[in-house]
Order: structure tokens, then C-alpha cells, then sequence
């Protein structure tokens, strides 16, 4: 299990949180299943590797995930300037990255939002009142990027926006609705799923699919319903357009 989240961070997240990963969750800890890992030539072997590539002066150890983040941020900060935007990923130790990239981004002023656990010296929580605080400034425009893991899918009032960034593909139909609903609320809105070119994305990407398949119905009936609200809202009959948020997917090398 510890193996397999470590491949999962490389895959699907990138080097820099499997190394923090590596230093702040596996090496402290000195139970047997991790002495096991940690002793294993070909786990060292990726770990060295990983430390070399992000040494290297030209950026080849970040994730191609975050060039494609940077080019959908650059293009909607440009069109949208008065806009907000929310990053949702599955892992903290991948915000920092993601933090330090949008900040290149012009006219992009990103904030992290996380829970309130701590998780190391260099992943420190947020209480209730600075998730607030955080929602208010982003709400007022002085941050126009929230990148978040699940503490904002659910539980709190956070501002609707023009577009979400899912860093990595879900196999769950709540998460996903989750983040689909932060955006398209008043307006048309778009959500962007990054989809890194291996087995993990993918097959969060064909679990999703064949949840979503077996709910036809509950798609129509809430489209019949809001198509019949508005209706009911403005006198006119029921074939009122509804909408949808637009998902694209950019597949990664």
C-alpha cells in the first residue's frame, strides 16, 4: 500500500510530493512495513532518481501537469481578468507546487487552502478562522485562485466561480459533482480535468464513466426539474435551455 502511494504520487501528482511524501510520512515513521520500502534497492533507486531530476536547472523533474495548468490559467486569466478560478487536488503535498506555478501565471494571485490538520513542518493546517478568511479575500477578488484539496468540496460557503482545474480524475460521482458545482452556478462555467497518460487517471477516468452510466435518470430528472423551475420562474413554458458546465480533458504524456 505504501508503494502504491508513492507510485501514485509520481504518476499522477509529481515528484515533488512523492519526495515529500518520501520525507515527512515514510522515513519518521519506522514501523517494519516501512523499513520494508525503504530497504527495497529499487524503491532507493526512484528516490535518488527523483532528487536528480528536480536538481536539474531546466524544471525536467515537474510534472507536465503543471504546464497545462499554467496555459489554461494563462488563457483565462486573459479572457476572464475580472474572474476567479478554483484548483481542486486529491493531495496536499501537491499544492505547493501548484501555488509556486500559478504565481508565474500574470494577474493570477493564488491562495492554499487546506483542512486544519498538520501534516509536517512544511504542510501546517489552517483552522476554521483562517478558512474563512481565506473564502472572504478570495469572495472580495484580493485572491483570484484558490487551490484546495476536499476541504472545500463540501461543508462550507465557498464563493462560485468561472472555472475549476481538477488536478487529477476521480472514480467518485460525489467528489466529482463536488467540484463541478463550485463553478456554472450563475453563468455558464467550464471544468478542466487534467489526465496524466498511465494507468492510475485512467482508470479513475473509466471507474467515473461506468458509475455515471448507471444514472441516466437522475441526470434527466434534475434537468427536467431545473428546466421546469425556470419556467415557473419567468411565465414561460417549459423548454427552457439549461446550460452545462463544459469538461475538457488534456491527456499527458
Amino acid at each position: 500500500m505504501k508503494a502504491r502511494h508513492a507510485l501514485e504520487l509520481s504518476e499522477t501528482q509529481g515528484l515533488d510530493p512523492l519526495l515529500a511524501y518520501h520525507e515527512w510520512r515514510l522515513v519518521p515513521n519506522g514501523g517494519p512495513a516501512t523499513k520494508l520500502v525503504l530497504d527495497n534497492i529499487h524503491y532507493k533507486n526512484a528516490i535518488s532518481a527523483a532528487k536528480e531530476l528536480l536538481g536539474l536547472a531546466d524544471g525536467g523533474g515537474s510534472h507536465p501537469k503543471l504546464d497545462v495548468l499554467e496555459s489554461v490559467a494563462t488563457t483565462f486569466i486573459a479572457e476572464h481578468p475580472a474572474s476567479r478560478f478554483i484548483v481542486f487536488t486529491k493531495y496536499r503535498a501537491s499544492i505547493a507546487s501548484i501555488v509556486g506555478r500559478l504565481q508565474v501565471v500574470p494577474g493570477v494571485v493564488p491562495a492554499r487552502f487546506v483542512g486544519q490538520e498538520t501534516k509536517s513542518p512544511v504542510d501546517q493546517g489552517i483552522n476554521r478562522d483562517e478558512q474563512q478568511e481565506t473564502l472572504s479575500r478570495f469572495k472580495a477578488g484580493e485572491f483570484n485562485a484558490l487551490v484546495a484539496t476536499q476541504a472545500a468540496e463540501e461543508g462550507l460557503d465557498v464563493p462560485d466561480c468561472d472555472l475549476v482545474v481538477c488536478y487529477e480524475a476521480t472514480g467518485s460521482v460525489i467528489q466529482s459533482i463536488q467540484r463541478q458545482g463550485r463553478t456554472g452556478r450563475k453563468r455558464a462555467g467550464e471544468v478542466v480535468v487534467l489526465i496524466a497518460n498511465g494507468p492510475i487517471d485512467q482508470a479513475n477516468v473509466m471507474t467515473l464513466d461506468r458509475k455515471l452510466a448507471r444514472l441516466p435518470e437522475v441526470y434527466q430528472h434534475v434537468r427536467r426539474f431545473m428546466s421546469g423551475r425556470s419556467a415557473a420562474a419567468n411565465n414561460t413554458p417549459a423548454h427552457t435551455v439549461i446550460r452545462d458546465s463544459r469538461t475538457r480533458e488534456n491527456s499527458l504524456p
